[in-house]
């Protein structure tokens, strides 16, 4: 049998140290792609969740608007017209009248999915008849 000199140990440890330091490399390489894929995929949600709000936001604002044309179709047609619930497709439309003849206020709260917005609106008109 051969014996292994001091040197031979050495030479030994010396590419162990090699393999673990290049483990060692790996590892953090993983570690800094994986946190960077991992804030990438949160801006994405995060990028995606805020465009969701502000699609819905613009429905619910067009779909409100829908009721301010039905309402104040409403009271042309009727001067004495009170308001009440009346739902356009999938949403809901709250109407009150505050004030009556030529200078009342709508105030017209749409609904839809869960998304609301309230708009009070001033009507002002003169009467054709004089």
């Amino acid at each position: 049998m051969k014996r292994k000199t001091h040197g031979q140990l050495q030479s030994l440890s010396a590419k162990d140290n090699k393999g673990i330091a290049m483990i060692i490399i790996v590892i953090i390489i993983a570690a800094i792609v994986s946190v960077i894929m991992i804030k990438t995929a949160l801006n994405s949600i995060t990028g995606l969740t805020v465009s969701d709000i502000s699609l819905r936001d613009l429905e619910v604002q067009y779909f409100t608007e829908g009721c301010i044309q039905e309402s104040l179709i409403q009271y042309h047609r009727d001067p004495s017209y009170t308001g009440g619930i009346f739902n356009i497709s999938e949403g809901t439309c709250d109407v009150s009248v505050a004030g009556e003849g030529y200078d009342a206020d709508l105030i017209i709260t749409g609904s839809l999915n869960n998304y609301y917005r309230t708009l009070n609106i001033n009507i002002a008109s003169q009467s054709w008849d004089n």
